[in-house]
């Protein structure tokens, strides 16, 4: 089982949404504790180790630490801004 830790950044976003939308994007994040790698995961290319699932209108991209089994939430976000403020 992975640590899951999120960035302040897609903490504040999250918080911005409605409630609906919350309990869906965190249902997701948590599921990544179990499984890192769903099927509906895919790598960003371009980027180096980042990942990002699908949870409605929504993306949320992470990165996992394999040795200190962790999942860190990088950002979330609309899925039309989502790229826009990655660093490459």
């Amino acid at each position: 089982m992975y640590k899951v830790g999120v960035a302040q950044q897609a903490e504040k976003f999250i918080r911005k949404q409605d409630k609906r939308v919350q309990r869906q994007i965190i249902n997701k994040i948590r599921g990544l504790s179990e499984n890192p790698r769903p099927q509906v995961c895919k790598k960003l290319q371009g980027y180096k180790e980042l990942y990002r699932i699908p949870s409605g209108n929504y993306r949320i991209v992470y990165t996992i630490a394999e040795k200190k089994l962790l999942v860190f939430v990088v950002r979330t976000a609309h899925r039309k801004d989502i790229y826009k403020r990655l660093d490459r």
